[in-house]
């Protein structure tokens, strides 16, 4: 439920219902960081501290577009950055 109160634009609904997701140890909060429904929330301070309490490790986030093209066209996959 959260993440469809993050993509109708109530980030306060949604912080509360991910933060007792997250004091309830619920299963859902390892998909904060693949799931593409809460996008909407990554750019808000929550989101980000969130995700440093459950401890997920750095990484780089690739969309679902960059790794059909690096799964599909692997000679494309730095073509991004050149210039």
């Amino acid at each position: 439920m959260a993440d469809l109160y993050g993509l109708l634009g109530d980030k306060d609904q949604a912080f509360a219902l991910l933060e007792k997701a997250y004091n309830e140890r619920d299963n859902m909060v390892v998909l904060l960081k693949v799931d593409p429904y809460f996008d909407p929330l990554r750019s808000d301070p929550r989101f980000t501290d969130l995700v440093r309490r459950v401890g997920f490790p750095e990484c780089v986030r690739l969309s679902l577009q960059d790794w059909y093209g690096v799964l599909h066209y692997p000679e494309r996959k730095n073509t991004k950055n050149a210039n």
